[in-house]
């Protein structure tokens, strides 16, 4: 390949030195595919610019390669993968609870040549997630994988929203809402997390998985379920009565935001990665607490990192790796850092001051140290989530098949 090209450049300079390769007869740079979140394109693009101009062989990586951005969420690439893996990108970026499913299915190349840099300039907690047998199977490209809440600076104060009754109370006096994704097993789960349930998962010698969960066994599980179930009724917070737990239509990456200018939503709970477009009143702090069991307990959330991964089963995975090197090192977190406020894995440029005086980096540090934090599961977890919280706003989950429907939610998990 390198001879064949060496000799066709030469030919294309011998006919004009102003005819590129694509000109006299053809584009022949292999295309490596990125899969990354559309929020960050236009800083990775930027950064793959600088990387195609660095040397490679007898000229650059632009005289061999191409780069082709692909929206696609980061919490979808495994099963985006799991289809046909050979015809899917060359690298792509993607969430933690993911990273085990994939070292198990073959979905993540090893990679060696890079674990000791990566151990060096990397946060010890997000390296641990893909460090299996002492080698790295993806770049660490984020620290900031989790959620917590915005609200209405405007319309609460302080001491409002340290519990949801006190938030719902207002907000459903004055005919407000607050957006959560309870149709999401993401943050539905929050109130088991709060409960102090188990929910996580195994991995057996032969690579199968197993979940481990106790929502219906333990009385925090069932506490919880009662508290998912009052907070969702209908009856009390539903239709009839205006509800002001609403769950986003569409895209509450957009939803909440708007709906905080509009002064429709008083209140959202979502992430860092919707900092840019929230208006100067949006305050992050962490989650309020809920009554469960009689008592006032934590919401909680999830935790970890992204990660940058390159696909075993396509071609060019030395180039595919130094571009996801590239895309995830010091100046490439500090720059999406900038551009879009995403918290760093990268030692240095988390320490920086622009990143410890973050708004919302500094909410989500509060929303971890005020616990309900655990490992990111994945797979049949978030489905039979989603469902029961879709089933409790519906008003088709009562107090009355409130246990038996909790059964059923912990025996699909299981399997």
């Amino acid at each position: 390949m390198k001879k064949m090209l060496s000799v066709l450049l030469a030919s294309a300079t011998a006919l004009s030195v102003c005819c590129g390769l694509a000109a006299c007869g053809g584009d022949s740079k292999k295309t490596l595919t990125v899969w990354a979140p559309d929020t960050a394109h236009e800083c990775y693009k930027a950064l793959t610019e600088e990387f195609l101009a660095q040397p490679y062989q007898d000229g650059t990586y632009n005289d061999y390669f191409k780069v082709k951005f692909v929206a696609k969420p980061e919490g979808n690439i495994q099963t985006e993968l799991g289809t046909d893996a050979a015809a899917g990108a060359d690298l792509f970026f993607f969430e933690a609870g993911q990273v085990q499913d994939m070292i198990t299915k073959n979905l993540l190349q090893p990679l060696p040549t890079y674990t000791a840099a990566i151990q060096e300039r990397d946060s010890k907690d997000a390296v641990d997630t893909v460090l299996k047998d002492g080698v790295c199977y993806a770049f660490p490209a984020t620290l900031d994988n989790g959620w917590f809440m915005w609200y209405d600076s405007d319309y609460y104060t302080a001491d409002e929203v340290l519990t949801l009754d006190s938030m719902l109370a207002k907000a459903k006096k004055d005919g407000k809402k607050i957006m959560f994704a309870y149709n999401d097993g993401w943050y539905i789960s929050s109130f088991f997390q709060g409960a102090g349930c188990t929910m996580d998962f195994v991995y057996n010698e032969d690579g199968t998985r197993e979940y481990v969960t106790d929502i219906y066994t333990s009385e925090n599980g069932k506490n919880a379920a009662r508290a998912i179930q009052h907070y969702l009724n209908p009856v009390t917070n539903g239709v009839e009565d205006k509800a002001v737990i609403i769950k986003p239509s569409s895209d509450m990456n957009s939803e909440i935001p708007a709906g905080m200018k509009e002064n429709t939503i008083v209140a959202g709970f979502i992430g860092t990665w919707v900092a840019k477009d929230m208006p100067t009143k949006a305050v992050p702090t962490k989650c309020p607490t809920f009554t469960c069991g009689g008592e006032q307990v934590q919401m909680g959330s999830f935790y970890g990192s992204k990660y940058c991964g390159v696909n075993p089963r396509r071609n060019n995975k030395d180039v595919a790796a130094a571009l996801a090197d590239f895309l995830t090192n010091e100046k490439a977190q500090q720059k999406r850092f900038e551009m879009t406020e995403a918290g760093p894995s990268n030692k240095k440029v988390a320490e920086s001051d622009a990143v410890k005086n973050n708004k919302a980096l500094a909410a989500l540090a509060a929303q971890r140290e005020a616990g309900g934090y655990a490992q990111l599961s994945q797979g049949s977890f978030w489905e039979p989530m989603k469902a029961f919280g879709d089933e409790c706003a519906s008003g088709d989950i009562t107090t009355e098949n409130l246990m038996t429907k909790l059964e059923d939610l912990a025996k699909a998990i299981s399997k």
